[in-house]
């Protein structure tokens, strides 16, 4: 009888922990990183339509698709950077930018479900150093 119980327990905290798997986390909303000196990184991720954007401390850097490749690996490319992805079980990737960080990863985390965009009074042209921040992709 303790053999079967325990048989029992054991099939039941299997399915438990197959329902607690990364396959059902899916890349979309809104990820930012820890500050990096003074900068912070923020990806926008559209899982409507495939599409994200890419900010460095609030500055558009760097927009396109994304596909997915396979469970959790995700391929951008981008108008100015194309990059992959791995999405780790607590919704959050790593990306690498050197001019920024060396080769030393930079985690991002989903702070939100929802797309963001950022706005600023006249849009993003008010920024007059956003080709400096693109710099920092190649």
């Amino acid at each position: 009888m303790k053999k079967i119980i325990a048989v029992l327990i054991i099939a039941i905290l299997a399915v438990m922990a197959a329902g607690c798997s990364n396959e059902d986390t899916q890349l979309g909303g809104f990820y930012q990183s820890d500050f990096i000196g003074s900068e912070i990184v923020q990806i926008s991720v559209n899982s409507d339509n495939g599409e994200f954007v890419q900010y460095i401390s609030s500055r558009q850097v760097n927009s396109g698709i994304y596909t997915k490749n396979k469970e959790g690996l995700y391929e951008f490319d981008g108008d100015v950077h194309s990059f992959t992805v791995t999405l780790i079980a607590d919704d959050s990737f790593e990306v690498v930018i050197p001019k920024l960080n060396g080769d030393t990863p930079i985690k991002l985390s989903q702070i939100s479900e929802n797309k963001s965009v950022f706005t600023t009074i006249g849009g993003q042209e008010n920024y007059n150093d956003i080709e400096e921040y693109k710099d920092l992709l190649e």
